[in-house]
């Protein structure tokens, strides 16, 4: 069986408005003086660490501010205001869906001094009620999945019965993974790869599983799901796929299997052949800058080789039998 999968993206810094919700984050927060009192009009600048695509925004009238429709990544976060010290804050992660929430305290001063803070912004998400996690692309490349399938990922949720397969190659040849998410079967769950739905109506097949090396992040959420989710009972796996940055950076990757290295059938005893069993992944990814800054390209390949046999045990009439002679079956009389 030959598998290939091929990916490529573009991206580029469009107008928030046309950025689809369901895979973009969002920073929010106050911000305050030293002595708790809220500052209106302070100027907030996010910028994406690989990319350098910024955002600005400022607070409203309650110190306020919200900067939504951003790509989940690495952020450095600047916060200015008339009669206040520059503040920075570096390596903030904004996950897809998640709300994170980043509070700033001003200390009294001149805009050319700046205190800069380089901790990590925490994960405690308070400002949406859904049950959900976010599994990174580290996750989705190290962790041993079935068929490096970003789908096997649902089965470390809680709520979620073991994931099967309950299809052949020749019925569903991407390989669909099924669920079961509080009680509800496969049908109640919705799989997206970025923001668009991927499920196949009929059958609740999904109809493209992007290779572990193009994928971004996973977030599943399997309760309280927010309104830009829909058609779903169970849990909603939604994919986010890679983009370029302003360095090229690429990698290769092959992994094999072969009869070397499985254990016989119990019914394939020696000195019977072992059935041949070779098995190859491989592909690789790459990605850079078009126009830095502003445009960049990302593209991935996956090719998979699986040759095999299997072994077959069965049973043939004996010469009695075919003479219509049962006498010799014990307890059939």
């Amino acid at each position: 069986m030959n598998r290939t999968i091929v990916l490529l993206t573009a991206s580029l810094l469009m107008p928030a408005t046309l950025w689809p919700q369901a895979i973009t984050a969002t920073l929010l927060g106050t911000i305050t003086d030293a002595s708790g009192a809220v500052v209106p009009g302070a100027n907030i600048i996010v910028k994406e660490s690989t990319t350098g695509v910024s955002r600005n925004t400022t607070t409203n009238q309650e110190g306020i501010y919200t900067v939504p429709y951003l790509a989940p990544g690495v952020y450095r976060v600047e916060v200015e205001a008339k009669g206040f010290k520059k503040f920075v804050r570096e390596n903030v992660e904004l996950r897809a869906t998640i709300s994170t929430r980043l509070d700033t305290a001003l200390q009294p001063g001149e805009l050319s001094e700046t205190i800069e803070v380089t901790a990590e912004v925490p994960l405690l998400q308070t400002d949406r009620a859904e049950v959900s996690r976010n599994f990174t692309s580290k996750a989705v490349t190290e962790l041993p999945l079935v068929d490096r399938s970003f789908q096997s990922l649902v089965g470390l949720m809680p709520g979620v019965a073991p994931p099967s397969v309950d299809f052949t190659r020749a019925e569903d040849p991407q390989g669909t993974t099924f669920f079961r998410a509080n009680g509800q079967g496969n049908s109640a769950n919705n799989t997206q790869v970025d923001g668009v739905d991927n499920t196949n109506p009929t059958l609740g097949l999904t109809i493209y599983i992007p290779s572990a090396e193009v994928v971004q992040e996973v977030n599943i959420t399997s309760s309280n799901y927010n309104a830009e989710f829909g058609r779903a009972g169970g849990a909603v796996i939604n994919v986010v796929t890679r983009g370029g940055s302003n360095e090229f950076h690429g990698s290769l990757f092959e992994f094999n299997r072969n009869r070397a290295l499985r254990a016989r059938n119990i019914f394939n005893v020696e000195p019977q052949p072992q059935p041949n069993f070779v098995r190859n992944e491989y592909g690789g990814k790459l990605g850079g800058p078009i126009v830095r800054n502003r445009t960049f390209f990302f593209g991935g390949y996956q090719g998979r080789k699986l040759r095999q046999s299997s072994t077959v045990t069965t049973t043939v009439p004996v010469d009695a039998w075919k003479a219509g002679d049962f006498s010799g079956v014990a307890g059939l009389i």
